[in-house]
């Protein structure tokens, strides 16, 4: 009896598009980006097609900067972060780990 194969789910393929237009924007071609995100490159061209026009970023106004913060924490992935305590960033690594 054959297995049925799992289609992944729309999250994943949001995650493997972000990484892709991440990985494109540094140079890289369709196929070197979908090897090293572990995908076929007829998929991941499918879903950034099918993927929406929505931003990957949205901007955030914060209304009280009392206290001056100067950390920010780069992603593997590309992700920034910026404006966090030591406090913050010691409590965001654990949350990660």
């Amino acid at each position: 009896m054959m297995k049925a194969e799992r289609r992944p789910s729309k999250a994943w393929q949001r995650k493997c598009v972000a990484r892709w237009r991440l990985l494109s924007a540094q140079g890289l071609d369709l196929q070197a980006a979908a090897a090293e995100i572990g995908v076929s490159a007829n998929d991941l061209a499918a879903w950034s097609r099918g993927s929406s026009s929505a931003p990957l970023l949205i901007p955030v106004c914060i209304e009280d900067e009392t206290e001056q913060r100067k950390l920010v924490v780069v992603l593997r992935c590309g992700a920034r972060v910026e404006g966090l305590s030591l406090e913050d960033v010691v409590e965001f690594v654990r949350r990660l780990t």
